[in-house]
């Protein structure tokens, strides 16, 4: 069940944070094969990765809420 989740969220992402997540998470490449490949600098690699992770993460946890495995956080006064 898990698994379209995550198909499902990592399109959601804008191309961009897509591309990057795609070509680091699921095919392999390293950050400088990456930089090469989209003709973008490394650190523009690394923080396209971070946010894109950021992201997913939310949106796996809005998926684990909906789906009743985790409860929304709670917010303190």
């Amino acid at each position: 069940e898990l698994g379209p989740a995550i198909r499902d969220a990592i399109s959601a992402l804008d191309p961009v944070f897509r591309d990057v997540v795609t070509l680091y998470d699921v095919e392999g490449f390293s950050y400088e094969e990456i930089a090469e490949l989209l003709m973008i600098p490394l650190g523009t690699v690394r923080s396209r990765l971070y946010r894109a992770r950021r992201q997913l993460q939310e949106s796996l946890i809005a998926h684990a809420i909906d789906r009743g495995f985790a409860s929304a956080p709670r917010t303190t006064p």
